[in-house]
């Protein structure tokens, strides 16, 4: 039990770490689209959809770009798309394309909507784990 204990707990913790570098300043999530966008902004993180992205002239010079693409094949199209444009078009940003994935699988999810619960679920786990230490 209190390997499982330890095992949330620190799931917890690299979770909470992922959520807090997608807030900085200098992040820009960018996800697929809207249902993404509003699951995201649950967690206080403010994020681009792919239309947005291709939209907008953004300033991305100095920022890096988190890919948060769902864990299937459009996904996997969509994340491609956005790292050919933004190397085209914004070549002083920097991307990640491996936080996104990391934090789906930690999660146990494929997609970026569904990321609410299972996200409230192993935080309150960590705390709970963290008080009974």
């Amino acid at each position: 039990m209190e390997v499982k204990q330890a095992k949330d707990e620190a799931n917890a913790k690299q979770l909470q770490l992922m959520l807090e570098t997608l807030k900085q300043a200098a992040s820009v999530s960018v996800v697929e689209g809207k249902h993404d966008l509003a699951a995201l902004a649950d967690f206080a993180i403010s994020a681009i959809s792919c239309p947005q992205l291709f939209a907008d002239g953004m300033r991305l010079k100095g920022k890096t770009l988190y890919l948060l693409m769902d864990l299937d094949r459009g996904g996997e199209e969509k994340g491609m798309k956005v790292e050919a444009f933004i190397q085209e078009r914004h070549p002083g940003a920097r991307m990640n394309r491996t936080l996104g994935p990391r934090m789906l699988k930690l999660l146990g999810i494929r997609s970026v909507e569904q990321m609410r619960k299972p996200t409230a679920e192993l935080l309150e786990k960590g705390k709970k784990n963290k008080k009974n230490w």
